[in-house]
């Protein structure tokens, strides 16, 4: 008989780590936190490279005596690693780290990194691989495995460790940024509120010897509208408006939400058309009640939303219409709040303002687009 043999270990090797690196990026698009990233990271290394044992270590700024093992993968017969560790005992292995190298170790008689349990005299983990993470040339964490008997550790399976870290600290990163926007924008919402607060504040003293009380509590509405578009804002990072929910808030201000009748389908609205519809909205609802449907008890309000093809391209379409009040008049000047109904969305949208006998009715129309823009 004559038959052939191939080895097929180095593909099969060569497969799992393509396998792990899949799985690890699956998990990295679910993690929520950086120490989830590094921990999903350490999973992959132990499956990939069949160790005994994987883990991250995390260095806390401001502490420089000690370090923590968060939790650790560990076969059957090793303790867990978790705990904090003096740094003065590991000074050997830290001073590598801390130059951003990676230490091979194949055979670690003596402790270098973490307590080796004795077992009949000799100690447990023989061989390991550290892997430094950096942040601006300062130690923030460490991935690493870990053998049982001595192992010569491949110039692949270094490569595949260098990918394994860059790619968790790569998410890591990626969230704390997101977590520094969030931040930011939580901070830049406080800011704003204390500033409208206080030009409402200026007003009021400013103002305090105008005669036209109207036209002072006028003004200090349309601020209080223009932070309901603002808080919306700043709830969706300054990225997008719920336009049903920014009506909400706005005309809930003027009058119970039981006299408005708001239907349409989900249309989330960018920073500018945002701000400009919560004001508009404000004016609305204001004339609505001082002379429309809302200033008598069985008036109503309805809200109507489309988005429609015309010509290719996608609009916007908003219906306002009042029913049940008294007659309309056409304003007989053009105050602040009819040049902003008129103008509407801007040059790219189109206005039409019509005083029925039945009620005031209004239709603006803007691209989609615009109107989702940032």
């Amino acid at each position: 008989m004559i038959g052939t043999l191939e080895d097929i270990t180095r593909d099969r090797v060569a497969t799992n780590r393509l396998s792990a690196m899949v799985v690890l990026g699956d998990a990295l698009r679910r993690v929520t936190t950086s120490a989830e990233a590094y921990q999903a990271a350490a999973a992959a290394l132990a499956d990939a490279l069949g160790v005994d044992r994987a883990g991250w270590a995390l260095f806390e700024l401001g502490d420089e005596k000690t370090f923590r093992i968060e939790q650790d993968w560990h076969g059957a017969d090793l303790p867990d690693a978790a705990g904090i560790y003096q740094r003065a005992d590991y000074r050997d292995a830290l001073h590598v780290l801390e130059q951003g190298l990676l230490l091979s170790i194949r055979d670690a008689r003596e402790n270098i990194w973490l307590p080796c349990r004795k077992i009949d005299g000799d100690d447990l983990i023989r061989s390991q691989l550290l892997m430094p993470v950096l942040n601006q040339g300062r130690l923030t964490h460490c991935l690493y495995v870990q053998c049982c008997t001595p192992r010569d550790w491949t110039d692949q399976e270094l490569a595949f460790m260098r990918a394994i870290s860059d790619r968790a600290q790569a998410a890591a990163a990626s969230l704390e940024a997101r977590a520094h926007q969030q931040t930011m924008h939580q901070e830049l919402a406080h800011r704003l509120k204390n500033t409208l607060a206080l030009v409402q504040a200026l007003a009021n003293q400013s103002l305090r010897g105008v005669e036209n009380r109207e036209a002072v509590k006028a003004f200090e509405k349309r601020l209080v509208a223009l932070g309901s578009a603002h808080d919306l804002l700043m709830r969706q990072a300054w990225q997008r408006g719920d336009l049903e929910t920014l009506a909400r808030d706005v005309l809930g201000r003027i009058a119970p939400l039981e006299r408005f009748r708001l239907e349409g389908a989900a249309v989330s609205l960018g920073p500018n058309t945002a701000t400009t519809l919560g004001l508009m909205l404000h004016e609305l609802g204001t004339n609505a009640a001082k002379y429309g449907a809302l200033s008598v008890e069985k008036g109503e309000v309805s809200l109507f939303w489309t988005i429609v093809t015309e010509d290719t391209r996608e609009n916007l379409k908003l219906h306002w219409r009042e029913t049940g009040g008294p007659a309309v008049i056409p304003p007989q000047s053009t105050g602040f709040g009819s040049r902003l109904l008129r103008a509407g969305f801007g040059h790219q949208g189109a206005t039409e303002m019509h005083y029925l006998e039945t009620g005031c009715e209004a239709l603006f129309t803007i691209p989609l687009r615009q109107a989702q823009e940032n």
